[in-house]
């Protein structure tokens, strides 16, 4: 019950959100910078008189596993949701000292990108999840990307290789292999910022520790932050952030 109330805030949070062009002119003006920055300063989020994000002013940055834990509705997912201009809030975001208002929010989605642990998959192709209709990405970077995740051989051995229809994979696929096809598909996008939403949860040690590897090794020059209730994945995080009553109560760097 406490699951299907959270997924529900979720669900309304975003039933709330106002309307906004598809497209923009305007475009970031960032600084070319060594390590990425993306910076909240007074965050807050107001919902029913009640602060679900309350006063967060914190950076995550490139170079490091950013760990997000804390209790179930602690508001790890909300941030998630909030660091990428969804919801209505007070304070502000930065990336690379370039804030964030409505003039560039389009533009500054389009640094972003998304995964969470029940994401879906479209009635289509293979290669039409991974890439989601763009045809700028090659069948070389998809495959790139999936021998890092250890399913390139495995997507070879199909019988239709990257034109397999996703109805067949599914059932040839354990649920760890299709997460991690989830997390290629969000890799695949050439974004700066990746907001990774539960992505270990329910996964056997094995397909934890591919995941984590490759996560780690995308974190060196992008900005990635990994939010988890995992003691296991914890360890692993390089900074972390702990998260209690919609704010982040302690932060921490693992040398």
């Amino acid at each position: 019950m406490e699951n299907l109330l959270l997924k529900k805030k979720r669900v309304n949070a975003l039933i709330e959100l106002d309307q906004e062009p598809l497209e923009s002119s305007h475009h970031l003006n960032i600084e070319e910078r060594e390590k990425q920055c993306l910076q909240l300063c007074n965050f807050t989020v107001i919902r029913n008189s009640s602060k679900i994000l309350d006063h967060i002013s914190t950076q995550f940055s490139s170079g490091n596993l950013n760990i997000l834990f804390g209790e179930s509705g602690s508001g790890k997912s909300t941030l998630l949701i909030g660091l990428s201009g969804l919801l209505n809030h007070e304070g502000s975001i930065y990336y690379n000292n370039c804030q964030i208002n409505s003039d560039n929010i389009v533009a500054y989605r389009g640094l972003l990108s998304f995964a969470h642990q029940n994401n879906y998959f479209f009635d289509e192709s293979l290669r039409f999840n991974m890439t989601l209709g763009n045809k700028s990405i090659s069948d070389e970077e998809i495959f790139q990307l999936l021998e890092k995740l250890h399913l390139g051989e495995r997507i070879r051995l199909l019988e239709h290789g990257l034109d397999e229809h996703l109805n067949h994979i599914k059932k040839k696929f354990s649920g760890g292999e299709l997460r991690r096809l989830i997390i290629a598909r969000a890799f695949l996008k050439k974004a700066k910022v990746f907001l990774l939403d539960e992505i270990t949860a329910g996964l056997d040690a094995q397909n934890q520790q591919i995941v984590l590897d490759f996560i780690k090794r995308q974190s060196k020059e992008k900005i990635v932050i990994l939010c988890t209730h995992e003691q296991s994945i914890i360890q692993n995080g390089e900074r972390l952030f702990h998260m209690s009553e919609g704010k982040i109560v302690d932060e921490a760097s693992i040398i």
